[in-house]
């Protein structure tokens, strides 16, 4: 039995003799190349392969009885210990404050490490990531002990080491009194995570530095002053490099380097200008990199160097389907590199410090972070078994964890204090607003006046004071709606600025509001900006088979929060989805507008001038296709914020029916985004009916019309056409009226109401029809939509009338109940015969719906059916093509043409509603031979409800009186 204290058990502590907290640097030898990175021979990696075991008490420990092995960094449920759970708001485990439950478990890990130890050296172990915890043990000696999941663990074990093979051993608790402390949005994982080595350092070395300035922005001047903490009244060389270029030299002795730099270039991250910096001691060097920038609220208004910001940002956390919460540096790259494809510059670290070398790429590339303290106090509002916001307080406001947040605050400032792409401290996440967090604020505003601090969670428990957020500069909110937002800037008590560090919560098919949001942020001058929710999808294998990517639930996790971990704007695999897409071009930093006919370009950077390096294409064509006018628009420089007016004759395109205007923006040769403009007015093809004879038999279900190539039957009970069949070869086989999709997780708060109403199981009747015959054959039915147990959810009338060569005119005039708050769609779906293999229309392209169609533009598209399906990881309503002026379906020898009097939108799939609804997972998926068919009056949108606001009623199918035309035509292909 180990005599070791359990001091995971113990709330008040929760550091033992670590080393003192200290920026992340990576010490170098002195004769080193210049780097940031790991790449340094001061340090010993001793990532790789550890001894393990696994153990379900802490008496149980044994350290002679680790049979196994493990990699280090990852997290031990990928080597199926342990069980993996995701929760959101819930407490995997009772809260019962400051105890743990008594079926904690513990992973013990040991590797056998090399030392050539030195004299005049001292040697220092550092942890860059463990959940929850770690007791670190060198050659069976207790070194120490600490916790705070995201943040480095380091430890001076010198003496602890000696010559030869030492052994590194660490236990680490599954939960430990932080825990409650920890309670983010994620995939529960465990273990060592992130990288562990150790520094070989001089006996006089630098602990920890901090680098300061101030900027002269007439002179483009910096004084910049580095301060070193502890005793270094040693000789200290600072060289400063602009470029590769040694622009400053300077040798210090004191605990402060003062010195001012002339013709300074300013960081931003539009044009992220970087100094790298030597520290060199008699026996070491650090080399760093910094940015001159000032972050300032200015008649409140956000800046950054005196410049009005605008935040178009991503939450992020460290976690990839393959690694856990391992983060490599090439898949941080990626993440970054995927973000500025996609426009975006900013950052918020949910919910905790990440890798710390994601924050040097963040320098180097141009991002601005929010960066976020380990701090989520969630789980709090459920204790009672349902929601109650005065949950917060209990931790929030509670003495015994002051200390404990305000160490998690400290270490997360100090570590990254030099990090030029920080622009604010984050708190911590949905933790409510008590005097910890206020303790914390002040704190972080006493000790870098240069930054913001920010935090959201300003819930005060009922009967508190509100201490009024005094501390804070700015002012932060989750998912408000637009109206909300309006009223923050009417309150005349409010002069802060707005960030909205989640909005747009981009889960399944979602983003559908996100042009709504950035019009206002751009209209507002106090509206920072925002930040999507959130980059990436979690998941994790089920019984291990990565081919079957799983979510709450799947891993035999009892309390969870199901697929609400898959809200992510790339997939798993880090595959773009529609909804990152919408954003770049929402957010592209070049656009338009059309006034007076007259348009206009706007530059939408913060800092940059468009000038030769960017290009912009135009093109005018109609719906058939036909291009009628295309060329460049030539624009020798364009200020940032500023706009152009285009001399570009437009005046006889507005005069044209069904004609647009298409802008693509370049910068060199990679597409920033689009925007397209309607010129001429839309008008319907006309169809001109063919006179030849319509025979009809009229049964008591039935009536059977036949002309000289067709067949079709029309079932008099539901008001619909059953069976469509063009030269003895049946092309549709069933119709019938559609108002229900595959709910989306948007749907998820409304869903149940609509299913109260039985939206989703209502079915057609008609109860009287008659027949007309003059120029051509029509059909007049009552029309109802009925569903057990409840009352008509719509009444109408539908004429159907067929010409001589079998084309089809419907018309529905329909009255909503009303009761009915909104239908999810309106129209027909029809089964096509499994001929049919490709489409060609002209609309807008893949996923578009009335609020979310700006990643797409209006032209002629051609796609096989195969290929319109879009893949959510929870199978729900996709690939609808808003506003559409007519589509064609293909076989090898008919064509199926479907138009109507207005655009409408349709979805082809080999993937009905009801396998959509029915399936928990993509991979459960199987298309069937014949594909389905959906158009639509109107789709409603899609919004972000399932974690922001109701969809806008203007995107609500609400109307009570409709009248909905189709057309459906016949031909052989040529």
């Amino acid at each position: 039995m180990l005599k070791v204290p359990q001091y995971h058990l113990d709330v008040k502590t929760f550091s033992v003799s670590t080393a003192p907290k200290r920026n992340y640097y990576i010490p170098r030898p002195i004769d080193s190349p210049f780097s940031v990175e790991k790449d340094s021979d001061s340090l010993i990696l001793i990532n790789g392969k550890w001894d393990f075991g696994f153990f379900e008490s802490f008496d149980e420990i044994d350290f002679g009885a680790l049979k196994d092995k493990i990699d280090v960094p990852s997290n031990w449920q990928y080597y199926s210990y342990d069980y993996v759970q995701y929760t959101n708001h819930h407490y995997p485990f009772p809260y019962n404050p400051p105890h743990l439950p008594n079926h904690n478990y513990f992973g013990v890990y040991q590797k056998q490490v090399q030392i050539d130890k030195q004299d005049g050296y001292r040697y220092y172990i550092s942890f860059e990531g463990v959940d929850s915890a770690i007791y670190l043990f060198v050659n069976d000696d207790l070194v120490g002990y600490d916790q705070v999941s995201h943040s480095a663990k380091e430890w001076d074990i010198t003496k602890y080491l000696k010559q030869g093979s030492n052994a590194i051993s660490a236990i680490v608790p599954k939960w430990c009194t932080g825990s409650y402390l920890e309670d983010q949005d994620k995939i529960r994982l465990s273990g060592i995570f992130r990288d562990v080595y150790i520094l070989k350092r001089p006996k006089n070395h630098i602990q920890s530095y901090r680098i300061d300035y101030d900027i002269d922005f007439e002179k483009y001047q910096a004084k910049v002053n580095i301060s070193f903490e502890q005793l270094v009244d040693f000789e200290k060389t600072i060289n400063i490099f602009y470029r590769g270029q040694l622009v400053y030299s300077g040798v210090f002795e004191k605990k402060q380097a003062s010195f001012s730099l002339d013709d300074i270039k300013l960081w931003n991250a539009e044009q992220p200008e970087l100094y790298d910096i030597e520290i060199i001691t008699p026996e070491e060097k650090i080399c760093d990199h910094i940015g001159f920038r000032q972050i300032k609220i200015i008649d409140g208004i956000f800046t950054i160097n005196n410049t009005p910001v605008k935040i178009k940002g991503v939450n992020r956390h460290d976690s990839y389907y393959d690694t856990g919460y391992y983060a490599p540096l090439e898949y941080i790259k990626k993440d970054l590199e995927l973000m500025k494809q996609h426009n975006i510059n900013a950052v918020r670290t949910a919910h905790y410090p990440p890798a710390p070398e994601m924050l040097y790429l963040c320098d180097k590339m141009g991002f601005y972070v929010i960066d976020e303290a380990d701090l989520e106090c969630h789980g709090v509002v459920n204790i009672k078994g349902r929601y109650d916001k005065n949950g917060f307080d209990l931790i929030a406001d509670d003495p015994m964890w002051s200390d404990q947040i305000l160490h998690r605050v400290q270490k997360l400032v100090y570590r990254d204090i030099n990090r030029t792409s920080v622009i604010m401290w984050s708190l911590g996440n949905e933790s409510g607003w008590g005097r910890n967090l206020v303790q914390a604020a002040e704190w972080v505003e006493n000790f870098d006046t240069s930054r913001i601090a920010h935090y959201e969670s300003l819930y005060v428990a009922e009967g508190k004071p509100t201490n009024d957020f005094k501390p804070l500069e700015i002012i932060s909110k989750m998912y408000p709606s637009l109206e909300d937002i309006k009223n923050y800037l009417q309150d005349s008590n409010e002069t802060r600025p707005l960030i909205l560090c989640e909005f747009s919560h981009s889960m399944g098919n979602s983003c559908g509001d996100l042009k709504d949001y950035f019009d206002l942020f751009y209209s507002e001058p106090r509206l920072i900006g925002g930040l999507v929710w959130e980059w990436n999808d979690h998941s994790f294998p089920i019984n291990m088979d990565f081919d079957k990517p799983g979510y709450g639930g799947d891993w035999g996790d009892v309390q969870n929060d199901g697929n609400f971990c898959l809200d992510g704007l790339v997939n798993y695999k880090r595959e773009p989805s529609t909804n990152l897409k919408e954003l770049k071009n929402v957010i592209c930093p070049i656009d338009a507008g059309l006034e007076n006919k007259k348009l206009k370009i706007i530059n939408r950077y913060d800092f940059t001038a468009i000038d030769q390096d960017y290009l912009i294409k135009y093109q005018i064509f109609d719906n058939t296709g036909k291009v009628l006018k295309d060329g460049k628009i030539s624009i020798s420089r364009l200020e940032p914020q500023q706009v152009f007016e285009v001399d570009l004759d437009l005046s006889e395109y507005f005069e044209i029916d069904n004609t647009y205007l298409l802008l693509e923006f370049f910068k060199k040769d990679f597409q920033l985004g689009h925007r397209q403009f309607a010129l001429g007015k839309f008008k319907p093809k006309p169809i001109k009916p063919i006179q030849a004879e319509v025979n009809y038999r009229n049964t008591a279900k039935e009536i059977i019309i036949q002309g000289k190539d067709f067949l079709y039957v029309y079932d008099k009970t539901k008001a619909v056409f059953s069976s469509l069949t063009r030269n003895k070869q049946e092309l549709i086989d069933s119709m019938d009226y559609n108002i229900w999709r595959a709910p989306i997780d948007n749907d998820r708060y409304v869903v149940g109401k609509l299913r109260q109403r039985k939206l989703d199981r209502a079915y057609s009747q008609s109860y009287d029809t008659q027949i007309e015959q003059k120029d051509t054959l029509s059909i007049i039915s009552d029309l109802v939509i009925v569903a057990d147990s409840v009352n008509p959810i719509l009444k109408g009338k539908v004429i159907w009338a067929i010409d001589g060569g079998g084309n089809i005119t419907g018309r529905l005039d329909i009255s909503i109940h009303n009761d009915i708050e909104y239908l999810p769609r309106l129209g027909l779906v029809m089964r096509l015969s499994k001929d049919f293999k490709s489409c060609q229309y002209f609309g807008f392209g893949d996923d578009s719906y009335i609020d979310k169609h700006n990643h797409t533009y209006k032209a002629l598209y051609k796609s096989d059916i195969k290929d319109m399906f879009v893949n959510y990881h929870k199978p729900q309503e996709n690939g609808a093509h808003y506003d559409t002026d007519y589509l064609n379906i293909l076989s090898k020898q008919d064509v199926i043409s479907i138009s109507s009097d207005r655009p409408f939108s349709f979805n082809l799939s080999y993937y009905p509603r009801q396998a959509l609804e029915n399936a928990k997972h993509f991979f459960e998926l199987k298309p069937q031979e014949n594909p389905v068919l959906c158009v639509d009056y109107m789709m409603s949108g899609i919004g972000s409800n399932s974690c922001g606001p109701e969809l806008a009623p203007q995107y609500k199918l609400v109307q009570k009186e409709i009248e909905m035309k189709i057309n459906i035509v016949f031909t052989k292909k040529n």
